[in-house]
């Protein structure tokens, strides 16, 4: 080490009277000076240290809730439950006034069509995309800060896809309403559920978008398949397919915590 931190520079720099290049340099210094190191520790003036330290936890603790966060929080969500839940994008409301503006398209084009197929067929994708977009490591820009937190990995992973699942559930419940011929039928919603599962699994081995479009392809692919091999209409969602899909995603639920373990790798 060829030179040492002067009584001049250290005076300086503690009072905040040094220009930006000769503090970044002498900042440099420190990182590998043990014995400059302990000189500017030993100058910072405790006091000062200690209303630096405080005011800066005050603004944290004051940091301002989302409009999304003071609902959450008032309707009991813990805190930190609700700030994960406000930054996922598929719960936002751009996301909430796309799947409206999908669903009231499915509406219109079931009834131009005569029948609900439509509406039917998009409704249970809907939770699939919003997993698209609510988890992911291409997707979320936080995503190795929430594999870090406490809350990420697999619990992360549930509160946001529990977000999404209820969020499309709930609009496509009142959407649905325009439509008599299934007003307060809920075929779509074992599918939904179904659907979303297999899409957390399948994430868990490639893309959560990829994912989502297996997902969806088999889904529309098996619909159109049923209705052209089945002798009566709307084969998919008669009582026997909501059997079927309970017992599946019941399957595929266990399934899913059985993998738990590959949604805490970074």
């Amino acid at each position: 080490m060829t030179w040492h931190i002067d009584d001049q520079m250290l005076a300086l720099y503690m009072d905040g009277r040094m220009s930006d290049a000769p503090a970044f340099s002498l900042e440099a210094h420190i990182l590998a000076c043990a014995q400059c190191r302990r000189r500017v520790s030993d100058g910072v003036d405790s006091q000062r240290e200690e209303q630096i330290w405080q005011r800066l936890l005050d603004s944290v603790g004051r940091s301002e809730l989302r409009p999304g966060e003071r609902f959450l929080s008032g309707l009991g969500v813990p805190t930190h439950v609700a700030r994960l839940l406000a930054l996922t994008p598929s719960v936002g409301l751009s996301w909430i006034l796309s799947v409206v503006a999908a669903l009231a398209f499915a509406v219109f084009a079931s009834q131009v069509s005569g029948g609900p197929m439509p509406f039917l067929i998009l409704a249970p994708l809907l939770p699939v995309m919003g997993v698209a977009v609510a988890y992911g490591r291409r997707i979320d820009p936080l995503y190795e800060i929430g594999m870090a937190s406490p809350v990420g990995g697999f619990r992360l992973m549930l509160v946001r896809a529990t977000a999404v699942l209820t969020t499309s559930i709930v609009v496509a419940a009142v959407v649905s309403l325009g439509l008599p011929q299934i007003r307060f039928s809920a075929v779509w919603l074992l599918p939904a559920l179904f659907l979303t599962v297999l899409t957390l699994i399948l994430s868990t081995v490639i893309q959560t978008a990829s994912a989502a479009v297996v997902a969806s392809a088999i889904w529309v692919g098996g619909v159109f398949a049923a209705e052209m091999i089945a002798l009566e209409p709307y084969i998919a969602f008669g009582p026997t397919a909501q059997l079927v899909f309970a017992v599946l995603a019941a399957l595929l639920v266990a399934v899913l915590i059985g993998r738990r373990d590959s949604f805490e790798v970074i």
